[in-house]
């Protein structure tokens, strides 16, 4: 479910965000007067008093470069990379290749193209019940194969079951890019799994969050899928998103 706030209202969007560490919701902050830019939630977010700032971000390279916030921007001359295009994104988590991936993912709308660009939210619980009733040997698959998923040469790397089962807090960790497709049956399993999500993107099951420049949006990543649609843009800089990571005390 997307929860909306319409402005900054400091006590209860506090509650909101910490109400993520177990649910699958997502929080859309409308601000379209800009005023509250990366500094002032950097702020706000260190004084909840019970999230400690993840820095670990991989760029397009796969570069471990730390800092606060991640810029997620259109840029025509490194276009190859999705953080870069302006082509429709498939459905992931962001952070599946950390061995212990930070929770809550915060972003900032800087500058949302002329047109598109929409957040596309699955949400585990909803997934998990889809798999249940429409294909239960995927289902079957997702939540008992291990796999690796790694970015980079710096990091570990996790090693999981791409959905990993609990009755009151599942979690899910998907690259398609990023899975170390070292088997046959591993290579298979993420085909198919590729193939359900791209049938799934415009059902029923997938919400649509419509970001506009100066909102802000936030999930905790091991509980949903998101995914973008392609947007129109000609410059470097038509559209840039911040993200910053945070985990749970």
């Amino acid at each position: 479910m997307i929860v909306k706030f319409d402005g900054f209202q400091r006590d209860e969007l506090a509650e909101c965000i910490l109400s993520l560490k177990s649910s699958d919701d997502v929080i859309h902050i409308v601000n379209r007067s800009q005023s509250l830019d990366s500094r002032f939630w950097l702020s706000f977010l260190e004084g909840t008093g019970f999230l400690d700032l993840e820095r670990r971000h991989l760029d397009a390279l796969s570069n471990l470069s730390p800092r606060d916030w991640w810029e997620i921007s259109y840029d025509p001359n490194n276009d190859g990379t999705y953080a870069h295009s302006k082509t429709a994104q498939p459905f992931h988590t962001d952070n599946a290749w950390f061995a212990s991936p930070p929770e809550l993912n915060f972003f900032i709308m800087s500058k949302q193209a002329v047109s598109g660009g929409m957040q596309l939210i699955y949400p585990v619980r909803r997934l998990l019940d889809d798999l249940e009733s429409e294909d239960a040997s995927l289902f079957n698959d997702l939540t008992t194969v291990e796999v690796e998923i790694k970015k980079g040469n710096e990091i570990e790397g996790n090693k999981t079951t791409i959905i990993s089962l609990d009755e009151y807090n599942p979690k899910i960790y998907w690259n398609f890019y990023r899975v170390n497709k070292c088997t046959n049956e591993i290579e298979n399993l993420c085909g198919r799994f590729f193939q359900y999500l791209g049938v799934k993107q415009n059902s029923s099951s997938v919400d649509r969050l419509d970001s506009q420049t100066g909102d802000s949006f936030c999930f905790n990543d091991t509980h949903i899928l998101h995914a973008r649609d392609s947007f129109v843009a000609g410059r470097k800089g038509d559209r840039v998103l911040l993200q910053s990571m945070w985990n749970y005390k």
